[in-house]
């Protein structure tokens, strides 16, 4: 017959396991997988963007091109995805020069290499869940063919979305993005979750049949 400790013992186990279900898991989006050319691709841009979704992250507002259309500033070769707002995307109309991303579920921490174009300003990574602000962090950022035209930012909380934006005036705003990185989870089924809960309740009845 099993004893109280060993009661107590099997289900410490069961609820460490149920726990390391909801475990963070990372995630990494550096867009060199996806054909691209060197530029924006006026008339078919196709799946590299303006809207475009890889695994639990949707972007919208830029396209995926190959180092060459920017200088060679994708901080992992050879691709990044960049928005400019005086670039026409057939079916799409005019680039809005900022990049907007959106997660099927929340993650728990952002990270993200910011590269500037062509007009030197200050560049914000914001994050959100929902319509609330969670954490943001911002950056001035050089002519992208000078030293200092790109930064790696990064927020935390839980996000749901984020947007990257710069102060460069109307008509001369250009960015793009590369390496994101972030944690998700893998949250419990529900079944799972009325387990742990009667377990964790049961425990403390068993500690007080055993005094």
């Amino acid at each position: 017959m099993l004893s109280t400790n060993h009661v107590l013992r099997f289900l410490g186990v069961a609820v460490l396991c149920l726990v390391s279900e909801g475990a963070l898991t990372a995630g990494l989006v550096d867009f060199d997988s996806i054909a691209a050319t060197c530029c924006y691709d006026l008339d078919n841009p196709g799946p590299r963007g303006p809207v475009l979704t890889i695994g639990i992250l949707t972007l919208d507002g830029g396209v995926v091109m190959n180092n060459s259309g920017w200088l060679d500033k994708a901080t992992s070769a050879p691709n990044l995805y960049g928005s400019a707002d005086t670039v026409h995307i057939s079916g799409y109309g005019y680039l809005p020069g900022s990049i907007t991303g959106t997660f099927s579920i929340p993650v728990f921490s952002l990270t993200m290499d910011v590269i500037n174009g062509e007009v030197p300003g200050t560049f914000t990574l914001t994050a959100y869940n929902g319509a609330d602000v969670v954490d943001s962090e911002m950056v001035d950022l050089a002519y992208y063919s000078d030293p200092g035209s790109s930064a790696t930012l990064s927020v935390s909380g839980l996000i749901t979305s984020f947007t990257v934006t710069s102060t460069q005036e109307v008509g001369r705003r250009n960015i793009a993005i590369d390496t994101i990185s972030f944690e998700e989870s893998s949250v419990p089924e529900p079944s799972s979750i009325l387990l742990m809960s009667a377990a964790l309740a049961f425990i403390p009845a068993l500690r007080r049949v055993r005094k």
